[in-house]
């Protein structure tokens, strides 16, 4: 949703976000690498900054993915997270969030 919104849009397109969909990230790989944030919007939502917490249970999508891809899977964490992303819990990216 948010590449489609006019200022959101741009201000993502400064990151290089691209869509998380299957096909999206399958043409991708297959022009070079790409760095994932599993929990999304979930995450950004549901986590507090109290406390560190990874929202996987229904994203197993993207190691699929990268089965079939042969691709590398590098898994990182960035601990205290949670208390940057904090600050984007507000306003219009709110209310579009999927709970």
């Amino acid at each position: 949703i948010l590449l489609y919104m006019p200022l959101l849009k741009d201000i993502v397109g400064i990151f290089h976000c691209i869509d998380a969909s299957a096909k999206t990230l399958a043409h991708r790989l297959k022009h070079g690498s790409f760095a994932l944030y599993v929990g999304g919007m979930t995450e950004l939502f549901l986590a507090s900054p109290k406390r560190e917490v990874v929202f996987l249970s229904k994203r197993k999508g993207f190691i699929k993915l990268a089965l079939r891809s042969n691709a590398d899977i590098v898994p990182v964490y960035l601990f205290g997270n949670t208390t940057c992303l904090n600050a984007l819990t507000w306003g219009p990216l709110a209310e579009i969030s999927r709970r």
